[in-house]
């Protein structure tokens, strides 16, 4: 694997399959369940989130019943879908649980996982059962503004919240189900730029980088949300870097997991004795870690234009690299193609308004897939949607008094086609319509496909290999109300 490939965000959990993993992709959140890291293996993960919709994090993922569970913020809120236990599709549909969060963070647990949101004013709770059914805190857990940085974990029956804001030096701890009345702010000594936390029986450790990037802090909760190991320097390195930190539970201690940029190498340091346990090379951004089995786990996920490059490193206990690439999903090309016409369209609806075409009023059109502007004072319909490796652009010119887009279902067609046969004035009608169609697919560099006319309107449908900007479309409109002109 090329050491100039882009390390994205990534999550990582044992399923009952081999590893679950989610990160985010350049097309946006994607998920994967990887069984064996073979290329014969290898399949495209299930798209979650959309490019310009979806958050850098990487989703969540914790288990219910229905299989593996994911949860991610997109402009709108937090969405969460479930995963199949063999990776081949959704167990359940992706579905908006918390309207407005912009981060996330989950405390799992055998029963329950405890989904605490943000959404810039205050933290909110969600609770997902086992069994797939989901429960809302009517109160918030933390209410006020700011940038916040979110980690969380169960310490026995208790799910603990610790959470870090932009605007002051404190580490905020609370417990999710028992409300506001559980909140403790602890002063710090420093600007925090990364956070974690991890539960074993009753407590839940935590770990701090701060913005000088040479000192990493940890400290351990109890269920109450109470300090039983003060928070201390677990790694103190002058001219380090440390950029990313993960806890997680080996052996008989919970431990840090820290990135330090400088050397590309992730050091693993116990909580309460600061012994460094190993340390793990070729490290070069964002990871997740799992400890199963006696053995070590670290995962990491790379961009490679639109493919996915996944690379779990083993320590411990059977020690290995193993790597697999995952194409990008075939619904890629049609997700881009829709959201390129929506675009395009957008640009063409602002340029119509302005730009003095006869005052024409263009005005938005519902559609299954693609984009289409009906436009008033010119009684046509414009319309454009993917297909294939191209689009199809449809133009309809209705006649006075009309209503409807002129489309004919297939007797008509081809009852027309016998009429055109046996009347000389009909053929003639036709030639010249195909003759018109002829010289709009020309304007455009299209391919004309279909011609047709009934008594609503004339039909011409072009396909085109590329989709033209916005600016040459409006001109090519232009060009058709010339040659459509009686």
């Amino acid at each position: 694997m090329s050491d100039d490939l882009a390390a994205v965000p990534i999550e990582m959990l044992h399923a009952q399959r081999g590893y679950a993993l989610a990160w985010s992709a350049p097309w946006g959140a994607a998920a994967s369940i990887i069984q064996r890291f073979a290329p014969e293996y290898a399949r495209p993960p299930i798209p979650l989130g959309t490019s310009d919709r979806t958050r850098t994090d990487a989703p969540r993922l914790f288990h219910l019943d229905e299989g593996v569970a994911c949860v991610w913020c997109q402009d709108d809120g937090a969405w969460l879908a479930v995963i199949r236990d063999d990776g081949e599709d959704f167990a359940r549909a992706p579905e908006r649980v918390i309207p407005g969060a912009r981060s996330l963070a989950i405390a799992p647990s055998r029963d329950a996982t405890h989904v605490s949101a943000e959404d810039g004013e205050s933290v909110r709770v969600l609770v997902a059962h086992r069994d797939g059914t989901f429960e809302r805190a009517p109160e918030p857990l933390i209410v006020q503004q700011g940038r916040v940085r979110l980690a969380a974990a169960h310490a026995a029956e208790a799910p603990l919240l610790v959470a870090v804001y932009a605007s002051e030096r404190r580490l905020v701890v609370a417990d999710g189900a028992r409300g506001r009345g559980s909140l403790v702010r602890h002063d710090l000594p420093g600007n925090v730029t990364s956070l974690d936390a991890y539960g074993a029986g009753a407590r839940a450790a935590f770990a701090l980088v701060y913005d000088e990037g040479d000192l990493v802090e940890a400290g351990v909760l109890d269920r109450a949300g109470k300090l039983v190991e003060r928070r201390h320097a677990v790694l103190r390195e002058p001219g380090a870097r440390y950029a990313d930190v993960r806890v997680t539970w080996i052996e008989d201690e919970f431990h840090v997991v820290a990135r330090d940029a400088r050397t590309d190498r992730a050091v693993v340091v116990g909580v309460a004795s600061a012994k460094r346990a190993l340390e793990i090379a070729k490290v070069r951004g964002p990871f997740a870690v799992a400890y199963q089995e006696k053995g070590l786990s670290l995962a990491q996920a790379y961009a490679d234009g639109d493919d996915s490059v996944l690379r779990v490193t083993r320590e411990l206990r059977d020690p290995s690299v193993r790597e697999v690439r995952e194409p990008a999903p075939p619904t890629l090309r049609v997700r881009r193609a829709e959201e390129q016409t929506v675009r395009c369209f957008d640009e063409l609806e602002r340029m119509l308004g302005t730009s003095g075409y006869r005052d024409a009023r263009a005005v938005r059109v519902a559609v299954p897939s693609g984009a289409a502007l009906r436009l008033e004072t010119e009684r046509q319909h414009v319309e454009m949607r993917p297909e294939g490796e191209g689009f199809r652009l449809t133009l309809v010119a209705l006649e006075d008094g009309a209503i409807d887009r002129a489309r004919d279902g297939s007797f008509e067609r081809f009852a027309r086609s016998i009429r055109e046969r046996m009347s000389g004035e009909s053929k003639e009608r036709a030639e010249r319509d195909r003759a018109l169609g002829i010289a709009l697919a020309d304007a455009l560099e299209a391919v004309l496909v279909h011609v047709e006319r009934n008594e609503s309107g004339r039909r011409f449908e072009l396909v085109l290999s590329a989709m033209p900007a916005a600016q040459r479309l409006s001109a090519w409109l232009h060009r058709a109300r010339t040659l459509l002109a009686p």
